[in-house]
């Protein structure tokens, strides 16, 4: 046993270093050919195992060991709602549960995710932070309309003796009002049930903590992550424990008062910092427009604090993580979120609730950008994967259809790890409508799960020590993604990343072929509206504006000196074709819904794609890599690799048939 955990954590050191030290490792055929029919274990699902009843050790082992025979060889612990009392948040009993479960993973050779929180969101240390110090509880600005005598108008008003005021205001029309930084109220869910379960029981509901301040950040680092790793330390050392994840942290927490902003008066020169000007004289635009400059303010003000949670909150538990050997991971608070992606190890992202479903709902504005989030964070910032937390809250009447639908969605958007929510240890009373479905033992499809298993597998495999092909770059800043222009991409299987206006004035190497982030290389970059050019940007897009690699894609873009300017989508994408090329040209044939992600890997040039609407694909195409060389279809599903032959007449052009929502792999080598 000893033995093997030691070979065991060589393997995980060993492939740390490579990745870390030498890039993407060398592939030669042989080897690509192995490991597509035979993914290494780390490509692995990593469910969410919600741990919601009282826990049994022997129970825990036969689920693990049911995990492994079904193609399962990673978990995610997560403690959750329905965990009796004397299993509390960091008990004794629960970690010596944990310990149950890491010892059982070892000795098959699984990996874990450890869970940071007793629920969700985190930051709270299911409410010890708080218990430790109320001050660390979460804290907002509320505004508060005054009569003449300095009075609330409204009389249920009363403030508390923990209200701090931020200052008093008269607004153009002479009314006055104050602002205080005062308790937001808010709570996260927490793991226990009140009252009878067979009866609609309520759930214990912890106090949130304050995540813009620092010493109830470090409080909440100390309670849990070197918790964990002072009584985990063996199976981190041993690769076991392969990162711990965070889930959605929230500034406010969950059922904040009514009319609350994010932001107190501790953080507020952090916030300045971010700002360059002190906000404190604007506050009162938080709520409303004082003036025509309050829409900008408020857009500057909301980009700046989650700057501030980014340094404050992810960056604390960031350094953590590097400092003991492992990775941050999960996901933000929004599905468009990407600055604060940076400070994770495994960026990730969450698709949850019917975010995302075949048809229009597969470009939501609001929430298709995540994976594309998640995928150009890792890439531009040197993680070697990225993560979704998938299937969550779909519903009883999700299919097995759907589900294989999502995982193409995410990995043709380039995530390379699938974390399915969830696995339920119990679905004994109320747990079995807790954010259903069960995606696991208790599903209708678990025992055929391997097969499922095996797809994600080789897919994220490919997705990984693998160099995307993507020379579009849209410009966003560090707030929040656009979707703006990203069906008319996908539609002419131009694949593209988003570029934070930060990494590349920080991160970007530019010569006469384009310009270098990371792990991107792009020949265009594309400004769409709703994002202002930063000071420190202008002149680097100035430069670039005169090679042609710069796109306004609208005239409601930011101005840019020398910038091409595209009116509509058509001239968008006649812009990119002229700087950036094609990869996949349409010879016949309706290719609207096919999607296309092209990435090297060794000798091979590989194409995913994802036909992602319900009607058959027939198109004739060219493929660039194709240099005449050996051509090959990979069937992810089962792993067999077989001759795709040529036209003799049209040799560089390949039919491709794909049903509703089928993909398939081919493979161009090269050598």
């Amino acid at each position: 046993m000893r033995l093997f955990g030691l070979f065991f954590a060589l393997l995980v050191a060993v492939g740390t270093v490579a990745s870390a030290n030498d890039g993407i490792p060398e592939f030669d055929k042989g080897r690509l050919e192995r490991e597509f029919k035979d993914p290494p274990r780390e490509f692995t699902v990593m469910p969410f195992w919600f741990w919601n009843d009282k826990l049994d050790e022997k129970e825990i082992a036969r689920q693990i060991a049911s995990f492994e025979e079904k193609g399962v060889y990673g978990f995610t612990i997560h403690p959750r709602i329905g965990l009796p009392e004397d299993e509390g948040w960091m008990s004794e009993k629960l970690l010596s549960t944990m310990r149950v479960a890491l010892e059982e993973a070892r000795r098959r050779g699984m990996f874990v995710l450890l869970y940071d929180e007793g629920m969700y969101p985190s930051g709270s240390s299911a409410g010890q932070v708080v218990a430790e110090d109320p001050a660390y509880a979460a804290r907002g600005f509320l505004r508060v309309p005054l009569k003449e005598d300095g009075t609330p108008k409204d009389e249920k008003v009363r403030i508390g003796d923990d209200w701090n005021l931020a200052g008093t205001f008269t607004d153009p029309q002479g009314e006055s009002e104050a602002i205080y930084d005062a308790p937001s109220g808010g709570v996260i869910r927490g793991l226990h049930y009140i009252g009878d379960e067979s009866k609609n029981p309520g759930e214990f509901s912890p106090p949130a903590s304050d995540l813009l301040n620092r010493d109830a950040v470090a409080t909440f680092v100390r309670l849990v992550y070197q918790r964990f790793y002072d009584e985990f330390k063996e199976y981190f050392d041993a690769g076991v424990v392969v990162g711990i994840f965070t889930d959605e942290p929230s500034i406010l927490g969950r059922g904040s008062r009514r009319g609350m902003q994010v932001g107190n008066l501790q953080a507020l020169p952090t916030i300045n910092k971010y700002l360059g000007y002190d906000f404190t004289p604007h506050l009162p635009e938080l709520w409303r427009d004082w003036s025509p400059e309050s829409p900008q303010r408020r857009k500057e003000y909301n980009r700046a604090v989650k700057l501030a949670l980014e340094e404050i909150y992810y960056g604390a538990l960031s350094e953590w993580c590097a400092a003991h050997g492992t990775k941050l991971c999960g996901h933000p608070e929004q599905s468009a979120d990407i600055g604060v992606l940076r400070k994770f190890q495994i960026p990730g992202q969450d698709l949850v609730w019917r975010y995302i479903e075949p048809g229009e709902k597969a470009f939501d504005p609001g929430h298709s950008p995540m994976a594309k989030c998640a995928s150009s964070a890792a890439l531009h910032n040197g993680a070697r994967r990225n993560m979704n937390e998938a299937f969550g809250a779909y519903g009883h009447d999700l299919t097995y259809e759907e589900t294989v639908w999502l995982v193409n969605w995410l990995v043709v958007r380039g995530q390379n790890m699938i974390v399915p929510h969830a696995f339920y240890y119990s679905i004994r009373g109320p747990r079995f409508e807790e954010r259903p479905p069960d995606v696991g033992p208790n599903s209708l499809w678990w025992d055929d799960y391997k097969t499922f298993a095996d797809y994600c597998a080789r897919i994220c495999w490919l997705n990984t020590d693998s160099k995307p092909w993507a020379p579009t770059a849209l410009l966003v800043d560090s707030n929040v993604a656009t979707s703006w222009g990203t069906k008319t991409l996908f539609e002419r299987q131009l694949d593209f990343n988003y570029l934070e206006f930060r990494s590349l004035v920080e991160d970007a190497t530019i010569d006469d072929d384009g310009i270098s982030v990371g792990g991107g290389f792009y020949k265009t970059l594309a400004l769409t509206p709703g994002y202002d050019v930063p000071k420190d940007a202008e002149p680097i897009l100035k430069d670039l504006a005169r090679q042609g690699r710069v796109l306004r894609w609208s005239d409601q873009s930011a101005p840019v000196e020398g910038a091409k300017l595209a009116r509509n989508d058509d001239e968008a994408v006649a812009a990119i074709l002229e700087t950036s090329g094609s990869d996949v040209e349409t010879i016949s044939g309706d290719s609207s819904g096919l999607r296309a992600r092209r990435v090297s890997k060794g000798p091979v040039e590989f194409y995913f794609l994802f036909n992602e609407v319900d009607k058959p694909l027939d198109a004739t195409l060219t493929f660039s890599a194709d240099q005449g060389g050996e051509v090959n279809r990979w069937d992810p599903w089962t792993g067999e690799i077989a001759p795709l032959e040529r036209n003799s007449d049209a040799p560089k052009r390949f039919k491709i048939e794909l049903k509703p929502y089928e993909t398939t792999i081919i493979g161009f080598t090269n050598e």
